[in-house]
Order: structure tokens, then sequence, then C-alpha cells
């Protein structure tokens, strides 16, 4: 009559973030939808209903259905055919971005936060997901040449990347990683043809040089690379373009406004005195109120499934049991809206932010 703690406990094992297939077969009474759940990542695909049903803690009440399949890889693609995000818009107002890698201050890479560009971002990273050497079609080197596009393992974390062959070696090749700006030699065997769905996804990673500054000597010391990375990556920061240089590249003002007080990066860099000064600060960006005591009821809901019963990417985020659980969508959208939220969020704490008060608060 309800359901088992081990078939709870095989639930949230076989399904909790995880990237999954979700297809919906309509909705039930209580608002929620009946889900089937595919997971696509190892060799096999695997069925989460009849993985339950299998493992003895739940009985079948239909057939599975037949698993979607995998799109074929497409060879030898130039990253000089792929698209580029457009991080910066024409009015030159601030956009929520991250810095990802730091060469010198003059030459970094970024990632915007927007809607299209992050949910691009968790896409090919889902899809990448999936590649492995043994199963994927390997790149073999005398079928490449420089330029062309492939996936890469990173060695830091063993995952697989899009990038870009800037030179090829004996046993290795040298690799960009064009969504994160990095460059690293990869053995051959850690190099695969780049998953079709992820061939007309923009480049995430944008080139640029911070505005403002200019190196102390002839070229940026260690100091002022080591100060960079660490007032920059992985943070979340607002920056602003002041035009594009000759080399491509953008020349960027960014700001974090993480804590009690805005920090201009360039300033900083002047007064710690690895940089000197090219021009002067940019007035910064003003943050926007909070609007207080908002009901839940009134705010939308993301539309995870297509009317045409396709799978849709997913991730379940909590699981109570298998007739109730919760999972989010990887849409462009909806990915990006969450992201959002999250950079968001990193921006508030307790003192400088409007606390709720007992008195005003009601349940919703």
């Amino acid at each position: 009559s309800k359901w088992s703690p081990p078939a709870v406990e095989a639930m949230q094992k076989l399904t909790v973030d995880k990237p999954l297939l979700g297809q919906a077969h309509g909705q039930l009474p209580d608002g929620s939808f009946s889900v089937e759940l595919m997971d696509t990542s190892g060799e096999k695909d695997v069925n989460i209903a009849a993985e339950l049903v299998l493992g003895g803690v739940a009985a079948s009440s239909k057939p599975p259905v037949v698993t979607p399949k995998k799109a074929p890889a497409k060879p030898n693609i130039k990253v000089s055919n792929l698209p580029v995000a457009a991080i910066f818009s024409r009015d030159k107002e601030f956009s929520l971005v991250t810095v990802t890698t730091v060469d010198t201050p003059h030459c970094f890479y970024l990632q915007a936060v927007t809607q299209s560009s992050v949910e691009s971002l968790t896409l090919i990273t889902n899809q990448l997901q999936l590649l492995s050497s043994a199963s994927s079609s390997q790149l073999l080197k005398s079928s490449v040449a420089k330029g062309d596009l492939c996936c890469a393992k990173f060695s830091k974390d063993g995952s697989w990347y899009r990038a870009e062959v800037k030179e090829i070696l004996d046993t290795h090749c040298v690799v960009h990683f064009l969504d994160y700006g990095n460059t690293e030699r990869v053995l051959w065997s850690d190099i695969v043809h780049c998953p079709v769905e992820c061939t007309n996804v923009p480049i995430q990673a944008i080139r640029c040089a911070l505005y403002g500054v200019v190196p102390l000597d002839s070229k940026w010391s260690p100091p002022a690379v080591e100060a960079m990375q660490k007032l920059t990556v992985d943070k979340p920061l607002l920056g602003q373009a002041h035009g594009q240089l000759p080399d491509g590249s953008f020349s960027v003002e960014l700001m974090d406004t993480s804590g009690e007080k805005d920090v201009n990066i360039a300033a900083e860099l002047v007064l710690g005195g690895v940089a000197a000064s090219s021009k002067p600060p940019v007035v910064t960006p003003k943050k926007a109120p909070a609007k207080p005591n908002i009901k839940v009821s009134n705010l939308p809901v993301a539309a995870i499934f297509s009317r045409d019963k396709e799978f849709s990417l997913v991730t379940v985020t909590t699981v109570d049991t298998p007739h109730c659980f919760y999972l989010q969508a990887v849409t462009q959208s909806s990915v990006e809206s969450l992201t959002l939220i999250t950079n968001q969020l990193q921006l508030l704490s307790s003192a400088s932010s409007s606390q709720l008060l007992k008195s005003s608060v009601a349940k919703g």
C-alpha cells in the first residue's frame, strides 16, 4: 500500500544528480507528472522503472517504452565555423559573467551568465558525459589538422570538453578547451569526435583584456597574474565591454559586487602595486532593491515536457518516493534561469539584505 524504504533508497541511487532523459505520460490529479526516466550514460540504456522491478522493490504497471537513440558523431568540423556566444549587449550595460581562465590581465576568458549561454553550456556538459573513449569515434593523428573541433578529456577531472586542435605531436595533441579557455596536452587516446548535438552550440569562453590597466613593465609579472586569478576566477562578477581589440578580444571592465563594497578589479590591481592605471574606473552599477512578501503561488512554473511526448534531458534533485520526486529540466530557459537565480543569491548577505520579520510573514 506504500513505498518501502529499500524502494526509496534504490530510486535515490538510480536518479539523484544524474543526467537523465525524461518523458511525460500525462498529468495526475494532484498536479504531478507521470514520468518515464532513462539513464543513457553507460554502455547500455537503463529504464529506471524496469530497474526497480528487477531489483524486487517495485511491481510493473506497464512495459517500458522503447529507448531513444543517440545521435552519431560528426567528424572534422572546423572551430572557425562555430558560432560564438554574444556576451555583451550593444547598450554597454553591465552583464553577469564568470571568469574561467586567466593567462594575464590582458588575456583571460569569461563566460556570460545569460539564458542562452548558461543553458547551452549545461546541454553540452550533459551530452559529453555520455562519451567514452571505447564507445566514441576516436580521432586519428593522420586525419587531424590544426583548427579541427574535437572532444578532449581534461586531466584534472577526467571529464570530456569541446576543444580545438592547436598542435599535433607524436604521442600527444595540444588542445584549447573552447568553453573554458585553458590549453592542455592530451594523449591521442583521450581525443574523440564531437557529437553532432554540440556542434551548433556557440563557443562559451570569450577572450578578454582587462580595461583600465597596463603592465608595470613590458610584460605582465607573475604576481599580477596571481592577483588577477585570485580576484576573478570562478566568482560572480559584472562585466562591461569597452570595445573590441584588433586581436578579436574584448576590452572589459570587471566589478565584484558580492561584498559590502563594490570592487573594481582594475583598481584593485593598481592598489596592489602589480599594474598601472590607463584610465579612471567607470562608475559602478547600482543593485536593484529586493521585493518582499511575494506569494509562491504567483510564480510561474517551468514547462519541462513538450506536447509531442519526446524524451527531454532532466536531472532528479529530490526523491521522497518513486511516486513523489522532483526534477529539473536541462533546457535553455530553465537552466539559465536557475543559474541566474543562484548567482543573484550569492550576492546576498544577512547584514546587507532586508530580513523577514516573523510578524510580517504568512504561509506561502
